[in-house]
């Protein structure tokens, strides 16, 4: 395999492997202080719970992405990243940005209220 698409593996999984972790961590946190989030039933309250679903698409995707990667891998001949693999890292990245903007919008919102 090429130098420069060994790197190119590299960095897709190093990028998965980075919001995979990010999303695990905002879901913890965001979680563990929901109580914060949750007074009463609001869009701060909506928008905490739309973007938990966000951070579990984008962490499925993630793996989806890693499967992708593995599987591209195991193949002799690898001509580069293969297009299954740019569709599923597409996706996690597009909704861990959409789950970050509602988190925000949750933090914003329940900061508001007090």
């Amino acid at each position: 395999m090429d130098n420069n698409i060994k790197l190119a593996f590299e960095f897709a999984w190093n990028l998965s492997e980075q919001i995979i972790t990010l999303s695990t961590l905002v879901l913890g946190f965001t979680a563990t202080f929901a109580k914060e989030f949750r007074t009463e039933v609001s869009q701060c309250a909506l928008a905490l719970c739309f973007s938990w679903i966000f951070y579990i698409v984008s962490i499925s995707f993630g793996i989806f992405s890693f499967m992708a990667l593995t599987g591209e891998i195991m193949k002799a001949n690898v001509s580069g990243i293969p297009v299954n693999a740019m569709y599923y890292a597409r996706v996690q990245i597009v909704t861990f940005g959409i789950a970050s903007v509602l988190i925000a919008v949750a933090g914003w919102r329940a900061s508001q209220r007090k």
